[in-house]
């Protein structure tokens, strides 16, 4: 119903590529009477420019709509929810360079599924067990939905099967019946392959679709006339007494490309629903509620409180003061290095580079006293300057970000004389990760983490920047607290857009890959921070947060809510 409405609302533009549907929730089933009177249903769509749904079809780009599905009881005329959620139209235009590499890589996906597929061959059991099950437990469906054909568990919790529709489209070009993308039958069907995950002997659970984080619809792998058939997949992550939630794929057998895609989609075990009611508790879907402060509400004080609170300080753990002190010990040296060599010419003559020589230069006179102290009390062996390369080596090989942190020190001499790459050292040889994982930053990036989460508890509806961000060390650690409800993941994310930036798209490559899936709300865009942010494109006011990780910028111009 929704797909038919918003297919017609997109009818007139012709770069409509396909659809996308979030965050589905289904709280009631649509019980359809077997006699003439039948039941009255609606669909509403709202436009989210607040125009009517005719002027919204003349706008550029994606077109968004929130929708929900009613029906009319007959006892007093009472409109009951069925099923509610987000639609949205993808035209073929987009310059979202994720997006492109997601499909590509979702076609790949695809060719894999068909060539699985072929190579299982026919299944030794067919789909008239498979229905005659779920008959027994209740499921009673008519001739045009059991679709299923060649039935294969081809793994623990993983399914495929084949679903032919030629004679829907049969009867579609002969008018029998009326003109569609995909039959209701169809894509049904989907939902069937994720059941026969469940497939074992002669058991089936009974569950039920309550949430779908997210449908994705190709137009044009739907459009083409000559797909009849449809190979399918589905594998569920997460099975506990409650339900099931997983991903299904639909993939032509004609192009072998996906055609309708399906993640977080959760069943809920009708079994549990049972037990409540009979003891008298609440059938309520919504069986968890998580309370957090309204940061809008606390003090700085307060904030820090709670994050220290949600995030133990580790600045102390795994050997962080020895960390200091090897820094102190090779940035002394790469000082005593050129003193040697009687000339400083050779170092590189970049501004942020000569203030950096300016303030380590500072550093080695003022601190003198404080690191004689602090390998006193901390590291006394490492007075013994003989012993400090054993004694480096030794505390190296204790950790991975240990390793990497000398493994940049030794390279600084050579990094102020511009006879290595710096960035090489930091993201192509993964001393920024390694760092950023490691204790030095540990408690810092954790608040981070949890301080979003916060925001994104009040609104889920952020726009976010985040500046300097390398390879998305930093993005990684804060995007699970985007797609967490609670304890719950794997739900629709709590952000609407994420802009990825760096001074060079040669850092986006990795980041591309490891944030595929969320490739219709991330954009890579280059950001120069000495340049102003609003003549790179970037809308001055336009952003909920910004995250700048051991970055020193400002960022006045884009005038966010939260930094």
């Amino acid at each position: 119903m929704v797909l038919e409405a918003v297919r017609s609302l997109t009818r007139t533009s012709s770069d409509v590529a396909g659809f996308r549907i979030r965050d589905v929730k289904i709280p009631n089933a649509l019980v359809i009477p077997m006699d003439e009177d039948g039941i009255e249903t609606q669909l509403h769509m709202h436009a989210h420019n607040n125009s009517a749904p005719g002027q919204q079809q003349q706008q550029q780009g994606n077109k968004v709509w929130d929708f929900d599905i009613y029906s009319v009881t007959r006892e007093g005329g009472d409109w009951k929810l069925h099923c509610s959620g987000q639609v949205a139209s993808e035209v073929s235009s987009s310059t979202d360079v994720v997006s492109e590499s997601t499909t590509t890589s979702d076609d790949n996906d695809g060719e894999k599924l068909a060539t699985t597929f072929d190579k299982l061959g026919p299944s030794s059991r067919g789909s008239r067990h498979f229905y005659e099950l779920l008959h027994q437990r209740g499921y009673h469906f008519g001739a045009n939905f059991k679709t299923l054909e060649n039935i294969r568990v081809v793994a623990s919790q993983e399914a495929m099967a084949r679903v032919n529709f030629s004679h829907f489209r049969e009867q579609m070009s002969r008018g029998e019946i009326s003109e569609h993308l995909i039959h209701p039958a169809t894509l049904d069907s989907l939902f069937h392959v994720m059941m026969a995950t469940q497939f074992k002997g002669d058991s089936l659970p009974r569950v039920v679709p309550t949430h779908l984080s997210e449908i994705y619809v190709s137009l044009d792998g739907l459009a083409d006339r000559e797909m009849t058939a449809m190979q399918l997949h589905s594998k569920v992550d997460e099975s506990n007494s409650f339900g099931i939630r997983g991903d299904i794929t639909a993939v032509s057998e004609t192009t072998r490309k996906p055609v309708v895609i399906m993640r977080g989609c959760k069943f809920s075990t009708l079994a549990t629903t049972e037990r409540r009611v009979a003891q008298g508790e609440s059938t309520s879907l919504f069986h968890r509620m998580h309370w957090k402060p309204d940061f809008g509400l606390l003090s700085s004080e307060q904030i820090e409180k709670y994050l220290r609170e949600k995030v133990p300080d580790t600045s102390n753990e795994d050997g962080d003061i020895k960390a200091e002190i090897v820094c102190r010990h090779f940035m002394l040296e790469a000082f005593r290095e050129t003193e040697t060599n009687s000339s400083r010419e050779a170092w590189s003559t970049k501004p942020h580079m000569l203030k950096y020589i300016e303030w380590a230069d500072d550093f080695n006179i003022t601190q003198a006293a404080s690191t004689a102290s602090l390998i006193e009390t901390e590291w006394p062996a490492f007075k013994d300057e003989a012993a400090r390369p054993r004694l480096i080596k030794g505390w190296a090989e204790g950790a991975a970000w240990r390793a990497k942190v000398v493994l940049f020190c030794e390279h600084l001499g050579e990094v102020l004389r511009e006879e290595v790459d710096p960035l090489d050292l930091m993201f192509n040889q993964g001393v920024a990760e390694a760092v950023y994982r490691s204790p030095l930053l540990a408690a810092t990036t954790s608040r981070l983490a949890a301080y979003v989460d916060l925001l994104a508890h009040k609104n889920s509806g952020m726009n976010i920047l985040e500046v300097g961000a390398g390879t998305g060390s930093t993005t990684n650690l804060i995007m699970p607290s985007l797609i967490r409800h609670g304890s719950e993941t794997g739900a629709s994310a709590r952000f609407n857009r994420y802009d990825f930036t760096d001074i060079s798209p040669s850092f986006f490559g990795k980041a591309q890959e490891r944030f595929a899936r969320f490739a219709d709300k991330m954009n890579f865009k280059v950001l120069d921070l000495e340049r102003d942010p609003v003549e790179q494109g970037f809308k001055e006011g336009s952003y909920d947060v910004v995250v700048a990780a051991a970055v020193s910028f400002t960022c006045a111009t884009l005038r966010a809510r939260h930094v």
